[in-house]
């Protein structure tokens, strides 16, 4: 999904999960704010810089999350509960908008736990709202229809359409996301269906968004152009004009797709000059870029790349972040490449790469170093390109690594999802055992007499603590069960990383051999012979097997008991096919073809004595628990 898809999504999470807030918008501008934060202490300066991240999050979210983090310091040395909860939510807001997912998710869930203790049900709702999207984002769909349908129970039960709305639309969007056509459409329209009943224009502008989503999704552009247009005119009439370029960037691209430039750079400079207007200078530098795509699209290179130099003078006078910096160089290198200008398209893709080198922006250096190799070979710098080719090598190595950082992170951000949704179970629970504890003990004084509400009391504790020893013990369960997860998709990730790094090594193989005409014969060939010997390195394999035997304990024992003639080879694709691994994957960790993966398989299944019905995976997973029954 594309920059302005996100945009718009942000936008509409964190938008619309401030519905709850029971507050009066302010008409104060920034520097009024500014010049009474000077003289403020104490909660009132907190309520001003929670002002000044709501009314910056979009065109300053780097200016907003200091905003939010300073409230957040405040709070806690005022040991403030409801400002330290409102600070957290601020936070997971605007990260969001930065793109930092599990920092949102961490500061909204302690925004939650506070909310959740201190009784404020409905501004729990809102960072519900938030969490949901966020969840409904990183594919965890089943987390977030549960919260919604639980909004949406609460919107009926209180009578908020507002809340009903939005539950309704983001169902939707979910129903979208698993591929359900229909049961999306009944949901968005519904949502529709009750906004214009009601008259609530935010939530019916966000229904007609997401119908537009799920239109274009599906090849409906026409209907998706006319949804985006009805939110539009709504928005304008309410003169809320904020999400406006977003949406008028989406038409734009439905118009690109149908080949319709013209339209779709029309539609393009109008989103800018209004996000100029409203001073979303994000949104005008992408816009730019945006534009710069369509000029090249039509053939007008020139224009193109005017678009971009104007887009770059914006990404330096701004200072926003250097990934649109460096994002725009290597557009304009590859505008260069294409009309034959190998020399300028040298120059920027150089800096491109240097500049994402120096911010540890991998990909970016990836891209620029392509178009860098690509240019100095055309232009018969081949040992430029050679030593360019080697810090290549070393740039996508760095991928590797933050690609397993990454998947590591984020192991970790739904481990401690998991233990904050547990910490809420157990404060629920809590508090529903208190409540019985006190009725128990009204009704016993009441009813009883003295030594018999004695009795009553001692039962009821024994009682409390043998709950408690289910319940830890239920606990520990659920740990060791998400630490076998865990392992399992780390040992995942490390045979992906194995196909990867095999993938890199034929890359730079063959990358190496075009170069032998320009460069030393004899040191590209150690080089080669370096690259073929290690492919026969075991030391990936071994570590493999071991962190295999570490999870899925005896599963060799009972695989070599049972059928003695297997050979180590088969072992080990007995293995991969137990990580429901695929052809392409496992040829490429076993060094074969993937015909020669077909076979060995067909050659496995005659020694297992299945018939072609036998699922091996399945097959494989019954293997697994009979090792675990004979631990």
């Amino acid at each position: 999904m594309m920059w302005y898809r996100f945009i718009i999504i942000s936008f509409l999470c964190v938008f619309f999960s401030e519905m709850g807030v029971t507050q009066v918008r302010s008409t104060t501008t920034i520097p009024e704010l500014e010049s009474s934060l000077e003289t403020s202490e104490g909660v009132e300066r907190i309520k001003i810089l929670h002002q000044l991240a709501m009314m910056r999050r979009f065109s300053d979210p780097k200016t907003a999350l200091e905003n939010s983090e300073e409230s957040l310091q405040l709070s806690l040395t005022l040991r403030n509960d409801s400002l330290i909860a409102e600070s957290n939510y601020r936070i997971g807001t605007v990260s969001i908008l930065q793109g930092d997912i599990p920092k949102a998710i961490d500061k909204l869930l302690d925004a939650q736990v506070a909310f959740n203790e201190n009784g404020y049900t409905r501004r729990e709702m809102s960072v519900y709202n938030a969490l949901a999207a966020l969840y409904t984002e990183m594919g965890e769909f089943d987390k977030a229809s549960e919260i919604y349908f639980k909004t949406l129970a609460y919107s009926k039960e209180n009578d908020n359409p507002a809340y009903e709305i939005f539950s309704l639309t983001r169902l939707g969007v979910i129903q979208q996301k698993i591929g359900d056509y229909d049961s999306s459409k009944r949901f968005l329209s519904e949502a529709l269906r009750k906004s214009r009943e009601v008259g609530n224009w935010r939530e019916g502008t966000m229904a007609y968004t997401e119908l537009g989503n799920l239109e274009w999704e599906y090849g409906d552009k026409d209907s998706a152009a006319a949804h985006y247009q009805n939110a539009i005119d709504w928005l304008k009439e309410k003169n809320s004009i904020h999400p406006i370029p977003s949406l008028l960037s989406n038409i734009g691209n439905i118009y690109e797709d149908q080949n319709r430039l013209e339209e779709s750079l029309r539609i393009n400079k109008e989103a800018i000059s209004l996000a100029d207007s409203l001073g979303n200078y994000l949104f005008g530098i992408n816009g730019l870029i945006e534009q710069a795509g369509i000029y090249r699209a039509m053939g007008k290179f020139d224009l193109s790349n005017k678009a971009l130099n104007e887009s770059l003078s914006r990404v330096n006078a701004s200072n926003i972040v250097n990934t649109s910096r460096y994002n725009v160089l290597n557009l304009l290198a590859e505008n260069y490449f294409l009309i034959d200008e190998f020399e300028k398209a040298a120059e920027f893709a150089s800096e491109s790469s240097e500049l994402a080198i120096e911010n540890k922006l991998w990909t970016g250096a990836e891209r620029g170093l392509t178009i860098l190799i690509e240019s100095e070979i055309e232009l018969g710098r081949f040992s430029e390109a050679v030593s360019n080719q080697k810090q290549l090598m070393a740039v996508r190595d760095s991928i590797v690594v933050d690609e397993r950082t990454k998947n590591i992170r984020e192991f970790d951000a739904r481990f401690r999802v998991n233990q904050k949704e547990q910490e809420i179970a157990l404060l629920e629970a809590e508090s529903a055992r208190k409540s019985i504890i006190q009725w128990a003990l009204i009704i016993g004084v009441l009813l009883v007499l003295a030594i018999a509400a004695l009795i009553i009391r001692s039962q009821f504790l024994r009682i409390q603590r043998r709950d408690a020893r289910i319940e830890n013990e239920e606990l520990k369960r659920k740990r060791l069960e998400q630490e076998l997860e865990f392992k399992n998709k780390q040992l995942v990730t490390q045979s992906l990383n194995i196909v990867q790094k095999k993938e890199l090594m034929m890359e730079m193989k063959e990358k190496v051999e075009t170069f032998e005409e320009g460069g030393s014969k004899r040191e590209l060939s150690k080089l080669s012979n370096l690259i073929d010997y290690s492919f026969t390195l075991d030391k990936d394999w071994h570590e493999f097997r071991m962190r295999f035997e570490e999870v899925h304990t005896n599963f060799y024992h009972v695989l070599k008991e049972s059928y003695g003639e297997l050979t180590p080879n088969e072992l080990k694709l007995s293995a991969l096919i137990k990580l429901n691994l695929s052809i392409k994957e496992m040829a490429a960790i076993l060094g074969i073809t993937t015909e020669g993966v077909k076979k060995a398989r067909y050659r496995l299944r005659k020694k297992l004595n299945l018939d072609t019905e036998v699922n091996l995976v399945e097959f494989m997973l019954e293997l697994e628990k009979k090792s675990l029954q004979y631990a």
